[in-house]
């Protein structure tokens, strides 16, 4: 029988382990954000144009869409702790071979063809590595806290990710007065830490594999289909809006150019941290169903994206706000819903849940051609696309439990 003292003392283990999950899930806000900063000093470092670089890295979100609903099955297979090793020593090598092919630039004659395949190289080995690591660590977060704690358990890596994005862009910009290349070396570094970090932990999957060997199925089941459409369409929507945020900033306000460009990351600093924030109170309130922070996400998503029509400066620091907010409650209620659905492909599941995300960076991506017909254009669909998903919400929401 067990002490007090040792329940408590597992609870504290169980908070610790689910703390370092996060942090390794932060590492991709921290990619995304080091790389986007970084942007514009790998452009000049490899005399690259800005185009060739936008599909050098583009081409590793492509390989997410098999990468991640495989390394999801595998989680269930064989438990989430070797699919997350294995992403970081692959996040590891992506920026390390971004750094090696970069410096081959400065230092020999290599013909540019060789660097771009060298450096599509570095992203197909992210998109086919680093896929696995969110959908096994939201797995693993729910294997610790246990499956009445699930909302709050995806919530603890979604908080993961924001702090990863709000800390990226920051490091970042410290890091590059360090050195031009000091981002990506430090982007290598960091998880071949967090490994020996993980490598201490005890392993979920031997206790869960043993009890029950699910199978793996090919196609997600027709039930958890519209939150895999609502996930779709929100992240569509939110990547149109960081798209569209430049051009509504020029009719917005006569500024220069780097004030643009100086306000459109501190709207996504904020943004970042309202998400944070929100997640952080979701978790320690626990006062809404998941069903519940469906609806009141879409809600809130629907209205910031109605408030960008006023094109008015103060207005879209409020509407990006809302935005933030709302995505911080639909985003961890509906990977919550759609992976109680699978209860024993809770790792396939959460694959597919980011296999959506990608396919809705990629419409986002067809979506912006709207930007030709005026600006009005992409804040009309992002409107529709949020009715869309405040229309299923509801219905979900309705909808009996079976």
């Amino acid at each position: 029988m067990r002490t007090p003292l040792s329940k408590n003392q597992e609870r504290k283990g169980v908070k610790a382990s689910a703390t370092v999950i996060a942090s390794i899930a932060a590492l991709m806000g921290l990619g995304q954000g080091g790389l986007l900063v970084s942007l514009p000093v790998l452009v000049s470092e490899t005399q690259l144009s800005l185009t060739v670089w936008s599909i050098v890295i583009a081409t590793g979100s492509v390989f997410f869409l098999p990468a991640s609903p495989y390394w999801g099955r595998q989680s269930d297979l064989n438990g989430p702790k070797p699919i997350v090793l294995q992403a970081l020593v692959g996040f590891g090598m992506s920026f390390g071979l971004l750094y090696v092919f970069i410096r081959f630039t400065n230092t020999s004659n290599l013909p540019d063809a060789w660097v771009i395949a060298g450096l599509v190289t570095a992203r197909i080995v992210y998109g086919l590595t680093v896929a696995g690591m969110v959908p096994a660590a939201q797995h693993w977060a729910v294997l610790l806290k246990g499956e009445e704690k699930r909302l709050e358990a995806i919530t603890t890596i979604s908080a993961g990710m924001s702090t990863g994005r709000l800390l990226g862009p920051l490091l970042a910009i410290a890091l590059l007065n360090i050195h031009p290349l000091a981002p990506l070396i430090t982007l290598t570094m960091l998880p071949f830490i967090g490994l020996l970090i993980v490598k201490s932990l005890p392993d979920p999957g031997r206790q869960t594999h043993t009890q029950t060997k699910p199978s793996a199925p090919v196609l997600p089941p027709w039930r958890a289909v519209p939150f895999l459409f609502i996930a779709m369409l929100g992240s569509a929507a939110l990547a149109l809006m960081q798209y569209t945020l430049t051009p509504m900033l020029q009719v917005a306000t006569e500024w220069s150019v780097s004030d643009i460009s100086n306000a459109v990351g501190m709207l996504l600093t904020v943004s970042a941290a309202i998400t944070l924030t929100t997640q952080i109170l979701v978790i320690k309130r626990q006062r809404l169903s998941a069903r519940r922070m469906l609806v009141a996400g879409a809600v809130l998503m629907l209205s910031g994206y109605t408030l960008f029509l006023s094109l008015h400066w103060p207005v879209l620091v409020l509407a990006v706000g809302l935005v933030a907010a709302g995505g911080a409650l639909f985003v961890p209620a509906y990977v919550s819903e759609a992976t109680s659905r699978t209860v024993a492909q809770q790792g396939t599941m959460a694959g597919y849940i980011a296999m959506s995300h990608t396919l809705g960076y990629g419409l986002s991506a067809l979506l912006v051609m709207s930007l030709a017909f005026g600006v009005v254009i992409p804040i009309g669909i992002n409107i529709t696309l949020s009715g869309i998903i405040l229309f299923v919400s509801v219905v979900l929401y309705l909808k009996p439990r079976q």
